[in-house]
Formats: structure tokens, C-alpha cells, sequence
């Protein structure tokens, strides 16, 4: 494993684990079944191979991730104080379990409480906005996080796919230490409208979507049925149709990632860990084998031809959040 600075307060592990894979059958949001015994065997594996930054949210299963976690992890006194354990406030949902947005200060106290209590933690070392909320003012939901921090119930504050006003609407209030934005071959945004902005702030950049929720991994293709509790089955024919459309940019990613001996997600990995402004990339993982794959390559550093061509490779493809 490699480690790098997250912000001006955080050392992570380059990898972070992405804690939707771990949702499971409970719905919400997540990448489909995972039994209690392989999300404890996997976030087990994780640790011990040296992840340190454990990223989730309560959407992600209805509080299923975060309860996992909390019992494989952060509820183990020896364990908790090695890792950094992320979580998220206003994606929530109703009595019928559809989802809704609410940063609310009332919302913060509560999705926080609910978050410490699942994760078997006193504190949380970052607590992210999910989602920008335009039905309450942000500048109440940042008063609620510092009012949290000060209580020592969080020790930073984040924010998730932001842009760079709602970002410096949040920072007129207060300090922000952690963007977590989409970044990866298919998107690569964030570079092009934020690096910039949060590098000169010494904003740390968590990237997530690193694997195009597998359209980068090589393991995708025509007619894939994905389960019922996997949040791609909602989109199944678009995302049969996308990898259609982007066959021939995406045969050119898997040719580079031939010769340069890796598998696919290995190069998706790589490449947006080349960028210095990212301080970790998030990877969902649902089986040990997945998580191997990412970890056996951490520290490849991509020969300056290839990432030339992959650069200009990423510019073709279009701004794409799958």
C-alpha cells in the first residue's frame, strides 16, 4: 500500500474502500448481494492489507454498509484508532424507503447520531454533505458540521459532488477539508473545472466512480443482467447501450492496459492516481479476488508514453457519470 496526504489533517491509503459494494440485499444503493460473512472476510482483507480509509453512507443499503463496517471495524477498539472512517449526511428516505434529500441542520443531528450509533463510533474523521440540497441553505448545513466538530463528534468536514461555487459557498462559512467528486477516465471534470481551485486551497480530492461502476474494469459486457438490489438494474439498457457507444475508446483503454501488463482496472486505478491533487481513489470491491487485483498494483506508476495516450484517450470521451 502507498499513503498520501488527504487535506491538510489526513494520511490515507492511496485505495479506499468504497463502502456501497457492501450494501448488499437491503436496497438503497448498492452493486447487489453480499452475504454478512464475505463483507466481514472482505473488510477484514482490506485492513490487513493495509486500507486505511473506509468511505460509506446511510443510503448505501439503508444503514446495512455502515452497521458492517461498524461491526467488522470501527467498533474494535484496536482497530477504530488505525482508520479513517468516512460517512455522509442528507441522502435519507422515508417510511417506504424512497429516497429523499435533506441537509437540514435538523437532518445533520440526526443522520449523524444514526451514523455514530451503526458504526459502533464516538467520532467520525470526516463528515461529507452527500448531495448539494438547493431546498436548504448551505451556509445552515455548514453552521450544523462546525457545530458538530466543535463537539468532537467529527474531526473534518467534506462535501460531495460540489462545484467550484457551491464549494466556495461552503468555504464563505467555514473551512472545508475534503472534496469527494467523480473522477476517472469517462469523467474527468473534476480536473478540468476544480483541481485548480482546491489545490490552491489545500482542499484534499477524494475520487470516486474510479472504475465507471465496472465500465473500466474489463469485466462489463452486451446483455450483462445485474440483480434487483444492484442500482445498475435501473439503468440496464443504458448502460448496455453507453458500453456500446463507447466500445472503440474503451477497446483502445484495454489494448493499453495489455501492454502495459495490467488488467483494466488496475490502469483505471493508476491513471487517476497519477494526478497529485487526488488524495485517494475509492473502489468498491465485492470479493477479495477484486480487491487483490487493485492492491497487487498500487505503487505502478504509469510510463510517461502511456500516460500521454491516456490522457488524450480521456479527453475523447465524453463527461459521463454512469
Amino acid at each position: 500500500m502507498i499513503y498520501r496526504s488527504l487535506g491538510k489533517n489526513l494520511q490515507v491509503s492511496a485505495l479506499g474502500f468504497g463502502g456501497a459494494a457492501l450494501s448488499g440485499d437491503e436496497g438503497g444503493y448498492g452493486f447487489g448481494k453480499i452475504s454478512d460473512e464475505k463483507a466481514h472476510d472482505l473488510l477484514q482483507y482490506a485492513y490487513e492489507k493495509g486500507v486505511t480509509l473506509f468511505d460509506t453512507a446511510p443510503i448505501y443499503g439503508f444503514g446495512n454498509s455502515e452497521k458492517r463496517i461498524g461491526r467488522s471495524l470501527s467498533g474494535v477498539s484496536q482497530i477504530r484508532k488505525k482508520i479513517i472512517l468516512v460517512s455522509k449526511l442528507g441522502a435519507t428516505w422515508n417510511k417506504e424507503k424512497v429516497r429523499i434529500l435533506d441537509n437540514s441542520p435538523d437532518s445533520v443531528k440526526r443522520m449523524l447520531s444514526e451514523s455514530l450509533e451503526n458504526l459502533k463510533t464516538d467520532y467520525l474523521d470526516l463528515y461529507m454533505i452527500h448531495w448539494p440540497d438547493a431546498k436548504n441553505p448551505l451556509e445552515k448545513t455548514m453552521e450544523a458540521l462546525l457545530r458538530a466538530k466543535e463537539e468532537g463528534l467529527i474531526r473534518n468536514i467534506g462535501v460531495c459532488n460540489f462545484d467550484e461555487f457551491q464549494l466556495s459557498r461552503a468555504l464563505n462559512v467555514g473551512n472545508v477539508d475534503v472534496l469527494q467528486n467523480p473522477f476517472s477516465m469517462l469523467d474527468i471534470t473534476a480536473k478540468n473545472e476544480l483541481f485548480t481551485f482546491i489545490k490552491e486551497r489545500n482542499i484534499g480530492f477524494m475520487a470516486y466512480g474510479t472504475l465507471a461502476k465496472g465500465m473500466l474494469s474489463g469485466s462489463f459486457s452486451n446483455n450483462k443482467i445485474f440483480d434487483s438490489s444492484d442500482v445498475r438494474s435501473l439503468k440496464g439498457k443504458m448502460f448496455e447501450d453507453l458500453y456500446n457507444s463507447l466500445s472503440p475508446l474503451l477497446k483502445s483503454f484495454f489494448q493499453i492496459a495489455k501492454e502495459c501488463s495490467l488488467t483494466p482496472a488496475q490502469l483505471a486505478l493508476a491513471w487517476v492516481l497519477s494526478h497529485e491533487e487526488v488524495g485517494v481513489a475509492l473502489c468498491g470491491a465485492k470479493s477479495i479476488e477484486q480487491l487483490d487485483d487493485l492492491i497487487n498494483q498500487i505503487q505502478y506508476s504509469i510510463p510517461a508514453e502511456a500516460k500521454h495516450i491516456l490522457d488524450k484517450l480521456s479527453v475523447q470521451f465524453k463527461k459521463i457519470r454512469v
